[in-house]
């Protein structure tokens, strides 16, 4: 019969990844910086192959304690967005929508079980009307899953400029008092409008005492 030979490879990754096994159905990855990773392993015999495909979401360590817990944007899988550098972001980085289609980030949290306050920061021009919405769920968006929270917004704060600055730079209160818990998914879904491409900063979680 023909060989069957085992390959992993890295899709997508903001950043190194290292296979201990990387022709092995099982294997370890090691990766080098915080981001949303998709690996694939691929079969080939030689005449065919096929493969499947995980992603990975690798987050900073958070600190004890923590207050409030951000989520970088730039650290979730991008649909359509591209990162931006800038000293006034946080993190000194921020994603902006780059496609008139309906486009998406997505991650699992890396929480501690608890309730949180959320938040989003964002920058608002005024050259536009985008619309966003974003949603947290216990188990899969494309399956079974129970809505934790769903919230939609338009960018109309018409603020002093038609690119991302700290003139631009708002904030959007969009829940209390989620119940969350790790693993749990994270999904923003932008739409453009005119000349306004959607950005986003970061996701804010406020532990409640």
């Amino acid at each position: 019969g023909k060989q069957l030979t085992l390959a992993w490879r890295a899709r997508i990754a903001p950043a190194p990844v290292v296979f201990a096994a990387g022709t092995s159905a099982e294997t370890t990855a090691t990766f080098s910086a915080p981001g949303a990773y998709l690996l694939q392993l691929v079969a080939d015999d030689g005449t065919m192959s096929a493969g499947d495909l995980v992603a990975v979401f690798v987050h900073p360590e958070l600190p004890p304690h923590a207050r409030p817990i951000r989520i970088e944007a730039e650290h979730m899988l991008l649909e359509f967005h591209a990162v931006q550098e800038a000293a006034f972001a946080s993190g000194g980085k921020y994603v902006r929508k780059h496609t008139p289609m309906t486009t998406t980030l997505y991650t699992r949290l890396p929480l501690p079980a608890g309730n949180y306050d959320v938040v989003v920061g964002y920058f608002d021009e005024n050259d536009g009307r985008a619309r966003v919405e974003l949603e947290l769920a216990r188990g899969d968006f494309l399956g079974e899953h129970k809505t934790l929270l769903r919230q939609e917004w338009t960018y109309d704060q018409d603020l002093a400029g038609s690119e991302p600055s700290e003139q631009t730079a708002a904030r959007k209160h969009l829940g209390e008092n989620v119940p969350l818990q790790p693993g749990d998914a994270l999904r923003i879904t932008t739409l453009a409008d005119k000349n306004e491409w959607p950005t986003v900063d970061y996701i804010e979680f406020i532990p409640k005492e």
